[in-house]
C-alpha cells in the first residue's frame, strides 16, 4: 500500500508547488491589473473635479452675462434725449430749440 500512496502524494506536493510557480509567474500581471485600477480611479476623481470646475465656470459665466445686459439696459436709457436732458438741467443748461433732422431725399434710378 505504500508504493500506492507514494506517486499520490508526490503529485500532491507537486501540484501544490506547480500552483505556487503559476501564481508567481502571474504576480506581475496582478500587479499590472492593480495598478490600472488605481489608474482608473484616479482618472475618476480627475474628471469629476473637472465637471465640477466646468460648472462653477458656466454658473459665473451665466451671472456675467446678466450683468452685461442690464448694463447695456441702464446704458441704452440713461442714453436717451429726454433723461440726458434731465441731468443737464441740474447744471443750468437747456436745448437752444428743437433738436434738427435731417432728410435724405430719394436718388434718382439713372444717377449712379
Amino acid at each position: 500500500m505504500r508504493p500506492v500512496l507514494l506517486p499520490i502524494l508526490e503529485s500532491l506536493d507537486n501540484r501544490g508547488e506547480q500552483e505556487k510557480m503559476t501564481y508567481f509567474e502571474n504576480i506581475r500581471f496582478m500587479m499590472f491589473i492593480g495598478l490600472l485600477g488605481l489608474v482608473y480611479i484616479a482618472n475618476t476623481h480627475y474628471a469629476e473635479r473637472n465637471l465640477r470646475e466646468i460648472g462653477a465656470v458656466q454658473q459665473e459665466l451665466k451671472e456675467l452675462r446678466w450683468e452685461v445686459m442690464t448694463t447695456k439696459s441702464e446704458l441704452m436709457f440713461k442714453c436717451r434725449q429726454s433723461v440726458i436732458m434731465q441731468d443737464v438741467k441740474s447744471l443750468g443748461l437747456q436745448m437752444s430749440g428743437p433738436p434738427r433732422t435731417i432728410i435724405v431725399g430719394e436718388e434718382e434710378d439713372g444717377a449712379s
